[in-house]
């Protein structure tokens, strides 16, 4: 009996494109089914070791302008630019101006500020996924050192991570 048949059919049973199909649709909805129940249930989350907890996420915004900081309000979403989520509601912004280390004439090295520029500090709060290995935050694993571009309903920035704190 031959594997493949004059006709193409495998076996003599089943036509070789036919079961190419068959199995792409199979894959296609194995994948479908594990992305609908897999890590969007909260239950099944904690299943597989991950729990959740309220965090507060500390960006830093280095030199930025004045009409920057004025877009930034407090009791606001801050999201991830480029995937759109949540991070947090914004709770509280510190600014101060920025400054650089410059080389003077001399050889010394001095802090300088720099002329009409600010770095500025976000702290958000929000619910985080939390595992034995990662934070995930916004649909995004967050790290100290992490830059990311952040949004608000009126800004749009670069933004690093410089501290996260979870509640117990």
């Amino acid at each position: 009996m031959k594997i493949v048949d004059e006709k193409g059919k495998l076996f003599g049973l089943i036509n070789i494109v036919d079961l190419m199909v068959v199995i792409v649709l199979l894959v296609v909805v194995v994948f479908g089914a594990y992305k609908l129940m897999g890590f969007n249930n909260t239950g099944k989350l904690a299943e597989i070791g991950i729990t959740t907890h309220k965090a507060t996420i500390t960006f830093e915004v280095r030199e930025v302008r004045d009409f920057t900081i004025n877009s930034v309000v407090i009791g606001e979403a801050l999201k991830d630019y480029s995937k759109n989520a949540d991070y947090g509601t914004i709770t509280k912004v510190d600014v101060k101006p920025a400054t650089r280390l410059l080389e003077t004439d001399d050889g010394r090295i001095v802090e300088a500020e720099v002329p009409g520029k600010y770095n500025m500090v976000i702290y958000a709060e929000g619910i985080a996924n939390v595992s034995h290995t990662s934070i995930l935050m916004a649909e995004r694993d967050v790290r100290i050192g992490y830059e990311f571009d952040i949004k608000g309903k009126k800004f749009k920035t670069k933004g690093t991570i410089i501290g996260i704190e979870l509640a117990e």
